[in-house]
């Protein structure tokens, strides 16, 4: 993801991605986000899912959730935290089905797509077409 879209959200969210400032042996999420502008709205949204739901939480749970990791993984959304709940789960999974159909790139609508080897990636044609 480029530093704008990256800066953006650890700005808009900092309660969220807070553990972006921890070593890497720490934390994933000190690489930052890794995966494509395209999906930057499903994690802007996703986000403001997970701090509206945080926000009906008592305070010490709230203090307990991070995000771990954001990163594109066979070719969807993977979103890592600690602490949580189902809820949260279930709104993790929702992005996590949504980037199945949401160009990576471009953020237009794409599918899963296979590629070289065991490598997916979620496209749309002009994107994959680009990359082929």
């Amino acid at each position: 993801m480029n530093e704008s879209n990256e800066k953006r959200l650890l700005e808009d969210f900092p309660h969220l991605y807070r553990r972006s400032s921890k070593t890497t042996t720490e934390t994933s999420m000190s690489i930052g986000f890794q995966c494509g502008d395209g999906w930057f709205n499903l994690i802007y949204d996703l986000s403001q899912k997970i701090e509206a739901r945080l926000k009906e939480e008592p305070a010490d749970f709230a203090e307990q959730f991070a995000v771990e990791q954001v990163k594109e993984k066979f070719g969807t959304l993977t979103y890592s935290a600690s602490g949580g709940s189902e809820i949260i789960s279930r709104l993790i999974g929702e992005a996590r089905a949504r980037s199945t159909k949401t160009c990576e790139a471009c953020g237009k609508p794409g599918q899963l797509r296979r590629k070289k080897g065991f490598r997916q990636e979620t496209l749309c044609d002009f994107c994959d077409a680009k990359t082929a």
